[in-house]
């Protein structure tokens, strides 16, 4: 369908559909954010993180920086989703990057 279009083809030599899907399932839960970011021994200042402390705690434990995605809220930008990148065989986080893409 219309996810395996945006996100599966460029594995699709390594992986089938379903395959591609078990393994992206897997990989969501391989990580667990909301611990990284709001752990007692490093947490992030709240209620307003700033990017880069986003960025840090979570590049601090997979050794590889994510993707944060914003959406423009009220007078700033609002933390809506955070991305891992995963190499095409889906064995290690990798450092994401989509030029082009608007981040926080």
């Amino acid at each position: 369908g219309k996810e395996w279009k945006k996100h599966g083809t460029c594995s699709e030599n390594v992986f089938n559909q379903p395959n591609y899907f078990n393994l992206a399932e897997t990989l969501m839960f391989r990580y667990d954010l909301r611990s990284i970011l709001f752990n007692s021994k490093n947490p992030i200042p709240l209620p307003w993180p700033r990017v880069s402390d986003v960025m840090s705690a979570i590049s601090k434990v997979t050794q590889a920086r994510p993707e944060l995605r914003c959406n423009y809220y009220i007078n700033g930008n609002i933390l809506v989703e955070v991305a891992l990148c995963y190499d095409v065989q889906g064995s290690r986080v990798i450092n994401c990057t989509r030029p082009g893409t608007v981040f926080c």
